[in-house]
């Protein structure tokens, strides 16, 4: 697996190296049931179109660049650890996105044009509650009109453990 770090400072020297792929996207710190299923999802579409499995995630937490720092959830998991079971899940590349105010600020058609299409992704697959862009305005089902409908997607149901769903954010 190659692990590529995104900033806003290298990002177009990544878009040189990107190839056709099939993206899982979501907030990842560790790696529990319901990140495992999208995974899932996305590697057997890797595997029927011929296409790597690349993850897309985003360190620090959202919230606590959203709140200006009033609210800290800390990492359960370290990035070697992360690295290492998604290895384990074949994940082929693992794209770790700098989430900063300014990448919060991009707009939902912003993210798909800059995150996503430059990066190769023709499908996505994604849990039911993901968002994208300025506020969370985008939802899944929204990337195929965002990318003109260049990037197909799979939404992932809920995966829950005694009706609770199961996250590592609560």
């Amino acid at each position: 697996m190659k692990t590529i770090l995104i900033n806003a400072q290298n990002l177009q020297d990544i878009y040189s190296q990107a190839t056709p792929c099939i993206m899982a996207l979501g907030y990842l710190d560790g790696v529990h049931l319901g990140h495992q299923r999208v995974i899932e999802i996305a590697r057997k579409e890797a595997n029927n179109r011929g296409f790597p499995l690349a993850l897309m995630s985003f360190r620090p937490h959202p919230i606590n660049i959203l709140s200006g720092g009033k609210r800290c959830i800390p990492h359960l998991t370290t990035l070697s650890e992360i690295e290492m079971l998604l290895n384990g899940l074949e994940v082929d590349i693992f794209y770790l996105v700098d989430f900063t105010l300014d990448f919060a600020a991009l707009s939902p058609k912003q993210f798909v044009e800059t995150y996503l299409l430059k990066l190769g992704v023709t499908h996505a697959v994604a849990g039911f509650d993901f968002s994208y862009g300025f506020k969370g305005a985008g939802k899944l089902h929204h990337i195929p009109d965002d990318s003109k409908n260049q990037i197909t997607v799979t939404e992932v149901k809920c995966v829950d453990y005694l009706g609770e769903k199961i996250s590592s954010t609560g």
